[in-house]
């Protein structure tokens, strides 16, 4: 099962790095490399 960011539409493959993608897009506008080097649709 893959979990996608619903600010970038990154995809990742456990729930908390997408919990933690969506946390840093809606605050920032942006995406984090710390975060986006675990999604599996770079």
């Amino acid at each position: 099962m893959k979990y996608k960011c619903k600010f970038c539409g990154l995809d990742y493959k456990e729930k908390k790095w997408q919990e933690k993608c969506e946390e840093w897009c809606s605050k920032n506008s942006s995406c984090n490399i710390l975060i986006i080097k675990h999604a599996v649709n770079k």
